[in-house]
């Protein structure tokens, strides 16, 4: 079976070159490549064709349709190519050289569907740790959507990913394949990495990211988190009418700020300096109000598109 590798990108000029590298170096070469524009304003499409021109056995293709985010850009890479097996992976991870080759061998022994990877993920400085630390969990590994080989067969019987979104549409079709009973083997045997920034490299950017991310959060089939949110709004509201606002602030932060980043890591407290700890609670509250203002926004426009 042939596989065809999707790779969407958006202002990667920094990392690109490091991703087509370890495509050239794939121990079990993929048939076709096709570079996804999203709508870049750098150089990273010129880096491409350059790349391109200087290794033609990598079957290289630029698309550049500026659809604006990567799940349309997924979608057009997976309508465009012809092979049995889809491959996609994220600009900015290391990208192990055996990738292709081991999840080759586990669709084709195991009949399976769809084969995914782990993500490890650690942070670079203490802001980024500590937004890792919330999120996906510090010096941890999680099973992640980016780096999976996918049969064809599997997009005609779910249907292709949710078109227009900046994030969670991984979410969704993880959900869709839960519910058909598809076939998903986790590959332990693979770990992808960050080259440099794991989430964001300072708390501007993480607020863009976050609001970002959580405009289409309500769109994502299988995310709950915009319902906790509603339910976190609602306790709060209670604690504030029976004067116990304090006590629930104080909750928030250590629960939030703490408790959950250290469930989710494993050992947030082997950090190398003391302030990425100390950093915790003000991380939980920037993400929560970045991520509050993004579901309000997503729901703001959705009741102005029905008027």
């Amino acid at each position: 079976m042939k596989t065809t590798v999707i790779i969407p990108f958006y202002n990667e000029e920094s990392t690109i070159f490091q991703t087509l590298n370890s495509l050239q170096e794939q121990s079990r070469p993929a048939d076709d490549v096709f570079m996804i524009d999203s709508g870049s304003n750098d150089k990273t499409a010129e880096i491409i064709k350059e790349f391109q021109k200087n290794n033609p056995a990598l079957h290289l293709q630029l698309f550049q349709p500026m659809l604006g985010n990567p799940s349309s850009s997924i979608n057009y890479g997976i309508e465009k190519s012809k092979t049995e097996l889809i491959a996609y992976i994220d600009c900015g991870l290391n990208i192990p050289v055996d990738w292709l080759e081991k999840h080759y061998e586990q669709i084709t022994s195991n009949d399976a569907d769809l084969i995914s990877c782990q993500i490890y993920t650690t942070g670079i400085n203490s802001v980024d740790k500590s937004l890792i630390a919330q999120t996906y969990g510090y010096n941890n590994s999680t099973p992640c959507l980016p780096g999976s080989m996918i049969k064809r067969d599997l997009f005609e019987k779910i249907g292709l990913f949710k078109y227009d979104m900046r994030a969670g549409y991984d979410i969704d079709f993880i959900k869709r394949v839960s519910e058909y009973g598809v076939k998903r083997i986790i590959n332990k045997d693979l770990r992808l990495t960050y080259y440099g920034i794991n989430y964001a490299k300072n708390y501007l950017s993480a607020v863009k990211k976050i609001f970002s991310y959580s405009k289409t959060g309500w769109r994502t089939k299988g995310d709950q988190k915009p319902y906790l949110y509603i339910l976190f709004g609602i306790f709060f509201l209670i604690a504030y009418l029976y004067e116990y606002s304090l006590l629930f602030v104080f909750t928030y932060l250590i629960v939030r700020g703490f408790l959950v980043p250290r469930i989710k890591s494993n050992g947030i407290f082997k950090f190398n300096n003391i302030k990425t700890i100390l950093l915790l609670p003000l991380t939980a509250i920037i993400f929560d109000i970045s991520r509050i203002a993004g579901y309000l926004f997503s729901v703001t426009s959705l009741i102005t598109m029905k008027k």
